[in-house]
């Protein structure tokens, strides 16, 4: 065979093996990144997953710190510890048991709420208002009739500087304030409202019962009791 024959040959498989390891070098380069985005991408994935932890820990951590403060703060919180450490006996009262099994309930604002079955409500989300009528009538938002018993969402405790006698107790766990007056807009003239307010997490809630005058739908006080055991403030 011919010198320049071998050496074409030789030539050319030199030349196929520089292709083949272009080539496998080309796989191995495209492999080690397809790896290191993997290796990357599960990284960033971890580094979040643990500082989104951290914010919500150290969101939830502040949340309480803030409850404890508020709470140290709360303008009941000095005459609620004087009640405690009144050591006076109070006088029994006979209380009718309620079954409240069939009760509705209310839940929004971050509060929850149980009431008679055969009642009706209304919520008037623009005015942060929720009214409980007696009578089962239901109500659109545009009668303007009060409820026996309604709701209130309010930024202060509107009674506490108006004169009026209150009393504290404990309602969903708070330090509570209750007062009795006869002043309520759009109810019915010579009505007396007992109105409990209740300090929340951003403000107040408002509870405000008929209980004479008006008209006949008045609130027993045991209803009222019994309201007032079974309301909650909710996350």
């Amino acid at each position: 065979m011919p010198r320049t024959t071998i050496r074409g040959a030789a030539s050319r498989a030199k030349r196929l093996l520089s292709k083949e390891k272009l080539l496998n070098a080309e796989v191995g380069f495209f492999r080690g990144l397809s790896i290191f985005l993997v290796v990357m991408l599960v990284i960033i994935f971890l580094s979040f997953s643990a500082l989104f932890g951290f914010m919500y820990m150290e969101t939830k951590m502040i949340r309480l710190q803030l409850a404890r403060v508020y709470t140290e703060i709360s303008p009941y919180r000095t005459e609620v510890i004087a009640a405690d450490n009144d050591t006076s006996t109070a006088p029994e009262t006979d209380q009718t048991e309620i079954n409240i099994d069939d009760w509705q309930s209310f839940s929004k604002y971050g509060f929850s709420v149980k009431f008679p079955a055969d009642w009706t409500y209304r919520d008037n989300p623009y005015g942060h208002r929720v009214d409980f009528f007696t009578d089962g009538v239901v109500r659109g938002l545009e009668s303007s009739a009060a409820g026996s018993f309604n709701i209130n969402l309010t930024e202060k405790d509107n009674f506490i500087d108006q004169g009026y006698d209150s009393e504290l107790l404990y309602v969903a766990g708070q330090p509570a304030r209750k007062y009795v007056s006869s002043i309520h807009s759009s109810a019915p003239e010579g009505s007396q409202y007992i109105r409990v307010v209740v300090p929340g997490g951003t403000g107040y809630y408002e509870l405000n019962f008929m209980i004479s005058g008006g008209n006949d739908n008045l609130i027993a006080p045991e209803i009222v009791e019994k309201i007032l055991d079974n309301f909650t403030l909710v996350q």
